[in-house]
């Protein structure tokens, strides 16, 4: 028989009301990585026909896992339609296969049907873990059966999981570069507008101290030298001398006050 990578197609047929233990058992199952389990509210998309859909799965299945319980034994509907298209479906199959697997799930009858096939208790919760592991048997022996190398697809499962790990820690590396370039580059700009800032601070202090050394320098310019004071001074001494010692007329009194004025103001400013 050719040797083949595929997973191997499990078809888990159970009542609505085990939903939880029975997701539970989903999880594990794809989580080992070489089974395809099929759950209804895991495959089925919005819109499909879900009687065809069943009907394709439990077609196209490897194994069923028929999961009993006191619900399912005494409900009528699905779960029932479900049971009676897997025993047809393995009155198909050659009888040394493993095909049908009943599961109970807590203590209750076996349907007459199911009588025939070699049942597993998946109960108490404590016995869960040895349960299922006898349970992995049947599907590794049902997987050999097909030429599905368990081992490869585990490896296979395994190479993919590391891979996308590897990509996902790529990408925390690459993000966690890009947010640090990034606080590198705001820091930059930090660092510039501090310096642009600082800089135009400067600029402005050497601007307002340029501006009192040149109000400073045009003061000195028109400081007036002291020995032009005295001139100044001898020159009102003089005329307030000559004003006082001669009589002039008005007229001639406006024009030497004048005149004195006139010496004074050149004498200042020269």
């Amino acid at each position: 028989m050719p040797i083949t990578s595929r997973k191997l197609r499990v078809f888990l047929c159970h009542s609505s009301q085990d939903k939880p233990i029975v997701r539970e058992l989903y999880e594990q199952l794809n989580g080992d990585g070489w089974i395809d389990p099929w759950l209804d509210e895991e495959k089925l998309l919005p819109g499909q026909d879900w009687d065809m859909e069943i009907e394709k799965a439990i077609e196209f299945s490897d194994v069923v896992i028929v999961v009993l319980s006191n619900n399912s034994v005494s409900k009528e509907g699905v779960v029932q339609k479900e049971i009676r298209r897997a025993l047809d479906k393995a009155e198909e199959r050659p009888e040394d296969i493993i095909f049908i697997i009943p599961l109970r799930i807590e203590d209750c009858p076996v349907p007459r049907r199911l009588k025939v096939y070699q049942y597993q208790d998946y109960f108490p919760s404590e016995y869960r873990r040895s349960a299922y592991q006898q349970l992995s048997k049947s599907l590794e022996t049902r997987a050999y059966g097909l030429g599905i190398n368990v081992v490869e697809v585990r490896a296979q499962v395994k190479k993919i999981i590391e891979t996308e790990e590897e990509n996902k820690a790529q990408q925390r590396i690459s993000k966690d570069m890009e947010v640090k370039s990034r606080q590198e580059k705001e820091k930059r700009w930090r660092v510039e507008i501090d310096k642009g800032i600082r800089t135009q601070l400067i600029n402005d202090q050497s601007a307002k101290s340029g501006s009192r050394v040149a109000s400073s320098q045009d003061a000195s310019q028109y400081k007036v030298p002291f020995w032009k004071w005295v001139i100044a001074a001898l020159i009102t001494v003089l005329m307030v001398f000559i004003l006082g010692t001669i009589h002039f007329p008005v007229w001639l009194f406006v024009v030497v006050i004048f005149v004195a004025v006139f010496l004074i103001y050149f004498v200042l400013l020269i």
